[in-house]
């Protein structure tokens, strides 16, 4: 007995072999309509913008964002004379450029690495020599705010509207 070819080209298939190829096809075909076959860190916003908010008092900052540095050493400060406690620093990030707000003057960053925003975002900060690390989903929104708590530590407010301040 030698090797023989017959019947392995697609033309000469067996009809239950057609029919288990078109429904592997088909079912490939809605789990990827449906967004099940879809890569979990897909792109899916533009921007992102983080705010540093409530009861920072000459506090140190240093953040990056997927690995990058944006800030190192940032000093803040929270303003509570207007009855609400923010720092006026912001930083909007998108996928071509990312932008520092200081008040009412913004700067664009010119960084050592791109930032491309997916679904999942890491956020290191390194708050007055104290590291965490927030893995930010944005499907629950890209507006992301920090507050310095009572120990220390940072909570984190994410938001799908942007924050509004008085």
């Amino acid at each position: 007995m030698g090797l023989t070819t017959e019947g392995t080209d697609c033309k000469s298939a067996p009809a239950g072999n057609l029919f288990m190829k078109r429904f592997c096809f088909f079912i490939l075909f809605v789990l990827s309509y449906n967004g099940f076959g879809q890569c979990s860190n897909e792109q899916i916003s533009d921007r992102i913008e983080i705010d540093f908010q409530d009861f920072f008092a000459n506090d140190k900052m240093t953040i990056c964002v997927n690995g990058c540095l944006i800030l190192k050493n940032q000093i803040l400060t929270s303003d509570t004379l207007m009855g609400v406690g923010i720092t006026g620093v912001s930083i909007i990030i998108t996928n071509n450029t990312t932008k520092l707000a200081i008040g009412q003057s913004t700067t664009i960053l010119k960084l050592p690495c791109s930032i491309v925003l997916t679904s999942t975002v890491r956020i290191t900060t390194i708050l007055n020599g104290y590291e965490e690390n927030f893995d930010i989903d944005l499907n629950n929104g890209v507006y992301i705010g920090f507050s310095k708590k009572r120990d220390g530590n940072l909570s984190l407010l994410q938001s799908k509207i942007p924050f509004e301040y008085d």
